[in-house]
């Protein structure tokens, strides 16, 4: 007897021809979660997808038929995946040739007797050694970039010793003179040093002590480039280009090459990278008049990231990044827009809402990785939100153009920044700062993100949505006043 096919309902169809691309995001998560956790856990993973679509095709299951062309590309990236995995083992079980590895230092002007210079900026990122004194014997220029070799026992002391040290200063690269030209552009001064930090991602722009308040104030991600910074260039970008009476394509193409220059110039961390692919993908879908799911562009920035570096998922950045967008992706899906009639109205909600999923979304990351939460986030992001657009515009004239109106708007708008986030840090730390929170499990963080992505197309109304968000927000203010 000739076996029928299984038939399924209308609402599944649909749910499964939106999202199987952000399951695919979680196929492509957990190959790479299995494959570091245990050994030959990522063939593990591929023969179970094998032999599940294997099963759907031979009980001749509809869904199969009607995925058939997305899960044969589900199968090739998963492929191309696990083959990245082995090169990547393959390429980490040799030794190390050299055991001190070679670092770039940007040394401060100011060196005491001893030729003593303190550590502001190191390239690469990872070796964390700002803040920290170098000695370099025979060292008299004032503005120098030496190159030496550090050992590893020394990267964790206060002073450390560059041996076969050399300059250059003369041989740095045009992306490191354009961030030097773009560090002595701004004002020597509080708010100069506020910009700096905003347009060029570099936290250590700021005094240590302002940064913690920031951190407690929940103001940190003001610091790290990510959909915000890269947002603002491309409608400040577009704005030009409405001035010039240019196209559509041709403003949106010349914002993406100015905003994908930035991002190289600001070390491309995931959230920028992240932010600008789902910049490209929205435009061209535009460009080529198809519906563009927002979801799905984040879906395809995470999987082409974790293609160019599958190790990526293990680090903060990614996690957070990806983490947030999705919880706000997922919140305003079905935001009733044509209900509220005056702007205000429209920008107040949306920033309430913008804020609270931010809060919620970074939640666990923030609280098993930095041991504390911003419970008035909310508040002060509300506060600052509706000026970093101009504070933005304002740090990128003033690298080009020295007026004293720009400079006398930098400063009363830093200023402003600098008091909201001062004032809801120290009141934040004193309700929230003595909290010893339990260690968060990874596989916690790995569910919280495919609940959402898992639900982000069933048929939730938005208020269940938000109400949603808020008792996620309600039940985390409740267990940090429990630990405290």
């Amino acid at each position: 007897m000739e076996q029928t096919t299984r038939s399924i309902s209308p609402a599944f169809k649909d749910w499964a021809k939106n999202n199987w691309i952000g399951l695919l995001v979680i196929l492509v998560a957990l190959l790479i979660l299995f494959d570091d956790s245990f050994k030959f856990g990522g063939y593990f993973c591929f023969i179970f997808y094998l032999s599940f679509i294997f099963y759907l095709k031979y009980c001749r299951a509809n869904i199969y038929i009607y995925l058939r062309k997305k899960i044969f590309i589900n199968m090739l990236v998963l492929l191309f995946f696990l083959v990245r995995l082995l090169v990547d083992d393959f390429g980490n079980k040799g030794s190390p040739i050299l055991k001190n590895k070679e670092y770039f230092l940007y040394l401060d002007a100011i060196a005491n007797n001893n030729g003593e210079y303190k550590i502001i900026k190191s390239i690469p990122k990872e070796c964390k050694l700002v803040n920290r004194t170098v000695l370099v014997h025979g060292a008299k220029k004032e503005n120098i970039w030496v190159a030496g070799r550090i050992l590893t026992n020394q990267i964790n002391t206060n002073q450390l010793v560059l041996t076969d040290w050399r300059f250059i200063r003369n041989a740095i690269s045009t992306i490191e003179e354009i961030t030097l030209f773009i560090h002595d552009s701004l004002p020597l001064n509080k708010s100069g040093d506020l910009a700096r930090g905003i347009v060029c991602g570099d936290r250590n722009a700021v005094p240590l002590s302002d940064r913690l308040l920031f951190q407690h104030a929940g103001t940190m991600h003001l610091f790290a480039v990510s959909g915000l910074h890269v947002g603002c260039l491309f409608l400040l970008f577009d704005l030009v280009g409405k001035c010039l009476s240019l196209s559509l394509r041709v403003r949106g193409t010349v914002a993406l090459i100015a905003c994908g220059f930035y991002v190289i110039l600001v070390g491309e961390p995931n959230s920028a990278v992240r932010a600008w692919l789902m910049l490209v993908t929205f435009f061209c879908s535009l460009s080529l008049n198809r519906k563009n799911f927002s979801f799905s562009s984040l879906c395809l920035s995470a999987i082409i990231i974790m293609a160019i570096s599958p190790r990526e998922i293990f680090s903060l950045g990614f996690q957070l990044s990806f983490t947030i967008v999705t919880v706000i992706l997922w919140t305003f899906h079905g935001f009733p827009k044509k209900d509220l009639t005056s702007s205000t109205l429209l920008y107040g909600k949306t920033a309430l809402i913008l804020c609270l999923t931010c809060s919620v979304g970074s939640s666990l990351i923030v609280i098993d990785y930095f041991g504390y939460f911003s419970g008035l986030s909310i508040i002060s992001n509300i506060l600052i939100y509706p000026i970093i657009f101009i504070f933005f515009t304002l740090s990128i004239f003033c690298i080009f153009i020295t007026n004293d109106i720009i400079i006398i708007l930098l400063e009363n708008l830093g200023s402003y920044i600098f008091l909201v986030s001062s004032y809801f840090g120290t009141l934040n730390n004193c309700l929230f700062g003595n909290i010893q929170f339990p260690d968060i499990p990874n596989q916690l963080h790995f569910i919280f993100v495919c609940f959402f992505i898992v639900t982000f197309y069933l048929n939730f109304s938005f208020t269940k949505r938000l109400a949603f968000i808020a008792f996620c927000y309600s039940l985390v203010n409740f267990l940090c006043f429990y630990f405290s």
